[in-house]
């Protein structure tokens, strides 16, 4: 999720006119967490009155009020059209996004953060969504669009190059507001794609040497061992770098040092350019919030029926894919052996999670996740029956709308209500007899569809 590492993105002074507030991601996490008391439960309150769908629109589209006003999916077709690397979203086209409706496909993307100020600089990742979606696509041949969430095109981010406009105070209150909606959103989609990438494929950064009146009137960041350049006279150092040494020496410094070295001239500093900000280089399996997503998506995995899990989870790793399964298939028969079963197995992944590691320049990063999983542990198990319902009849929706008469019968058979009506209006068979399939209809019949 991109809560990961987006609050940390510091602006760059030299990029424009006006200087943008230095904003810490402890500032920005805390704030999230406090916004996140407010949230609805993480499952179920969109089917439970808490925010109900008052227009023909995709069940993702209720996963919190917060999601109209910050979060944005993006059209398959212009994901697909992106150049390396990929644009934030606010300064794609509005005609790139659509809101989705119940005949669309919406997917969500799970993915790293593989540096500080953007996830994919190099495509890496780029590289393997666009694989996975086209075969989503084919395995749910959505007779709609398709449109996803990808968390850096469709959440408002901060400038990673010069000439970008930093987000405004509004705009970063809305994004904080859409991080908190996010886990529902994972779980409310069609299909999530999980992309497992080496995050050690990327080299270091350029090592130069400066005099240290090129610093002079910079402002630095102490995060974790690093002291990184936050805004530079645009004379040879540039915002991001990090300072590395003094004297040609590399050692680790505080931000008091160096600006003592700058003070004290002459001297000479070592930099390391990172212009994308300090890369993390962490392994998936041992990232948080890689931990969090994953768990999410077994969990939905478990709501959806067993011959229904391939179509709700992609991923470009065998080992990623059968771990989500596995986990999934672990939920689905602990809540089949009751509530207190569930509550204990979800426990086990909440002490698993406390073993992952979260980057030394995420703030309050680790405590967000856990406040998510907690939440998650503790609804749950309330709301599974429910959801179980709710998911197994948008799976029906989709298994008619690609005249699958087979997943159809299954599902009906699995007590899918065959008279369900959408947007209070079309049922089943209404769908089937629009898109002229007689198979689907013969199969909704048998199970007595209303005509």
């Amino acid at each position: 999720i991109g809560l990961r590492t987006m609050g940390c993105q510091i602006g760059c002074h030299c990029f424009n006119d006006v200087a943008p507030q230095p904003v810490t991601e402890t500032l920005l996490y805390e704030e999230t967490v406090l916004l996140s008391d407010h949230v609805p439960p993480m499952v179920g309150a969109p089917r439970k009155g808490h925010l109900e769908l008052t227009t023909n629109e995709h069940p993702v589209v209720g996963a919190s009020s917060s999601f109209s006003n910050g979060v944005r999916m993006l059209r398959a077709e212009s994901l697909l059209a992106l150049e390396t690397p990929w644009p934030r979203c606010q300064d794609l086209p509005s005609s790139s996004f659509k809101v989705p409706r119940p005949d669309d496909m919406a997917f969500a993307v799970s993915h790293p953060w593989l540096f500080q100020t953007h996830p994919d600089p190099a495509g890496h990742s780029a590289a393997e969504v666009k694989r996975l979606l086209e075969s989503a696509i084919e395995r749910h041949k959505p007779t709609g669009d398709v449109v996803g969430f990808y968390d850096f095109t469709s959440i408002s981010q901060r400038a990673f190059q010069a000439g970008q406009f930093e987000s405004t105070d509004t705009a970063n209150a809305t994004f904080r507001e859409a991080l908190v909606c996010m886990p529902q959103i994972f779980l409310l989609v069609d299909a999530v794609l999980h992309v497992d990438v080496d995050p050690s494929s990327y080299g270091d950064g350029e090592l130069l040497r400066a005099d240290a009146s090129v610093l002079s009137g910079a402002t630095f960041a102490q995060l974790g061992p690093h002291v990184q350049v936050t805004s530079a006279p645009c004379t040879g150092a540039q915002t991001f770098d990090l300072v590395v040494g003094v004297e040609g020496v590399s050692s680790t410094l505080t931000v008091e040092e160096v600006q003592r070295a700058i003070d004290e001239n002459p001297c000479e500093l070592l930099l390391k350019r990172s212009p994308y900000g300090i890369p993390n280089r962490t392994h998936l399996d041992d990232r948080g919030w890689i931990f969090l997503e994953r768990f999410i998506s077994m969990v939905k995995v478990a709501l959806v029926d067993e011959k229904e899990a391939r179509r709700v989870v992609f991923s470009n790793s065998p080992k990623v894919l059968e771990e989500i399964l596995h986990g999934g298939k672990i939920l689905r028969e602990a809540a089949q052996k009751g509530e207190e079963r569930l509550r204990e197995t979800l426990r086990g992944f909440l002490k698993d999670m406390s073993s992952k590691t979260f980057s030394f320049h995420a703030g309050g990063d680790a405590e967000v996740a856990k406040r998510i999983m907690k939440k998650l542990v503790k609804s749950l198990p309330s709301f599974w029956a429910d959801e179980v319902v709710n998911q197994r009849q948008r799976q029906l929706h989709l298994a008619v709308n690609r005249g699958d008469a087979q997943a159809c019968w299954e599902l009906l058979s699995s007590r899918a209500d065959v008279n369900h009506l959408r947007s209070g209006a079309v049922t089943p068979l209404h769908i089937a007899t629009k898109h002229l399939n007689i198979a689907v209809a013969e199969v909704l019949l048998q199970f007595n569809a209303d005509c």
